[in-house]
């Protein structure tokens, strides 16, 4: 099944037999009440790569937003496909505490290695997971899972560790090889004090500082840049222009 539009689901979304929820780019919304079930009754959550929510894969998804109300795990049960091959490729966020004021996460699976890995020892996904809306998140309260598939491994799993990048000026990584459960492939980040991020994993390395690019004095009617670049489309117009000195 596909759609076309933002959906909001106030309910139980129940994926029957094996079928996928193909979203695109859109957003699957769901309300503090809401579910995702793989059976047409009772509470199972068994998803595959055939049975799944199917989104595009692309940085610019909108993605499945749920709303929170418990400290209940919710799991996002998607992925995303590659010519013909499917990947299931979940994500779960846990607040293991209540906050002052509950709101909403929207996550999405990325298909490519993260534009800021600093070498190709690194998945070749990430999922970008945002929160809003909520207040006084407790310190280490919000734990985060992440699901790959052995198709996006490059270099040596067993040194593996987690890393998120907050958009900052540097990536943020928990030097615990453990926490990379190669067997079942698993990301945890198990003490998180927001879901704000890029998560991903790799060789530390990969994590590296991020270079910083700086300008010189720009000549008049050129604008300066600085700080960190993460992607840059550069459009040619005479006049103004854009120049990126390095």
């Amino acid at each position: 099944m596909t759609v076309e539009t933002d959906i909001f689901v106030s309910g139980d979304l129940r994926l029957v037999s094996n079928h996928r929820l193909d979203i695109g780019d859109n957003l699957l919304k769901l309300g503090p009440e809401a579910e995702i079930y793989s059976s047409a009754t009772g509470t199972t959550k068994s998803f595959t790569n055939n049975k799944m929510i199917l989104t595009s894969g692309l940085l610019s998804d909108n993605g499945l937003q749920k709303e929170f109300s418990s400290t209940n795990e919710f799991v996002f049960p998607f992925g995303f496909a590659i010519n013909n091959n499917y990947y299931y490729l979940p994500a779960s966020v846990q607040f293991t505490a209540a906050p002052a004021k509950w709101g909403a996460v929207t996550s999405r699976p990325v298909n490519g290695r993260h534009h800021l890995a600093q070498n190709n020892n690194a998945l070749g996904l990430f999922w970008k997971t945002k929160s809003s809306d909520f207040e006084g998140v407790k310190a280490g309260s919000v734990v985060h899972k992440y699901t790959y598939a052995n198709d996006f491994v490059n270099g040596t799993e067993s040194n593996y560790i987690p890393a998120v990048y907050n958009y900052g000026t540097s990536w943020r990584t928990i030097a615990d090889v453990n926490l990379v459960d190669n067997a079942n492939n698993r990301i945890t980040f198990n003490a998180e004090n927001e879901a704000n991020g890029d998560y991903t994993a790799g060789q530390t390395a990969a994590f590296a500082g991020i270079p910083v690019l700086y300008s010189s004095k720009p000549a008049a009617g050129m604008m300066q840049v600085h700080g960190v670049v993460q992607a840059i489309q550069v459009v040619l117009l005479h006049p103004p222009r854009l120049l990126i000195q390095l």
